[in-house]
């Protein structure tokens, strides 16, 4: 929430790659390291703050933004999403991946890997037939496990990410204890709580009282584990979509 005090300034104008077509969407990835631009003609545009491909620090990657002086600072990537005028861009919350959607029903998975030192957008995930015309919005949930379109059909698709091996679940919640540094208070919650520590040895996973309670587990399995699993796992959607 912006301030009384809050000065926005006018830092430098991005043109490259746009084609001095219509953008229809802009999105900050949620980790602030990269920029999206899309719209007419269905070309993607990502800008990248240089200075996040040498450290994790969320001071660096601000002050990359703060000392911006002109486009060309930027690491730039042009993407060919191979489809009609794009509408709506929403990135997943590990800013690993994003999702486009566009007028031509289709729907489209972006996800950035790294090759010989360069940032690289691919392409996970296309689908064209779910919805019978525009496809106007398109949102990922926080944990990665749902996505949802909505269309000028007026429908609303809603896709899940294929389910996770529970053999697969279970060896990465032996990696899980819990420690918490105080007694929990009644406001405070379990997820709160629970701090993840790798354990030393397979005999520490033994049922003593520093061992997660069944509500611990569950916090861990839903906060920790299924989200590692979804944000390094291949992308893959089931099959099976809920119309609503």
């Amino acid at each position: 929430q912006l301030s009384e005090h809050t000065r926005i300034e006018h830092m430098v104008t991005l043109t490259r790659g746009t084609n001095e077509r219509n953008i229809n969407a802009v999105k900050f990835s949620p980790d602030g390291y990269h920029l999206a631009a899309a719209g007419d003609g269905g070309t993607i545009v990502v800008w990248s703050a240089m200075m996040m491909m040498m450290t994790n620090n969320d001071n660096a990657t601000l002050q990359s933004w703060k000392q911006l002086q002109e486009e060309t600072d930027l690491q730039m990537k042009i993407i060919f999403n191979q489809s009609d005028d794009v509408m709506d861009i929403a990135w997943s919350s590990d800013s690993k991946r994003f999702t486009v959607c566009s007028l031509d029903h289709t729907l489209t998975v972006w996800e950035n890997v790294q090759k010989n030192n360069d940032m690289e957008w691919r392409n996970v995930h296309r689908s064209g037939k779910d919805h019978t015309h525009y496809i106007q919005g398109v949102a990922v949930d926080p944990k990665g496990v749902y996505m949802a379109s909505q269309g000028s059909d007026r429908m609303v698709k809603v896709y899940t990410r294929k389910t996770v091996k529970e053999n697969v679940v279970k060896g990465e919640m032996n990696k899980y204890e819990v420690v918490r540094s105080e007694a929990p208070s009644s406001s405070s919650s379990i997820s709160d709580q629970v701090v993840d520590v790798t354990m030393s040895s397979p005999e520490d996973n033994t049922d003593t009282s520093g061992m997660a309670a069944d509500e611990d587990k569950k916090a861990i399995r839903e906060n920790k584990v299924l989200p590692n699993i979804l944000t390094n796992s291949n992308f893959a959607l089931s099959s099976r979509t809920k119309t609503l």
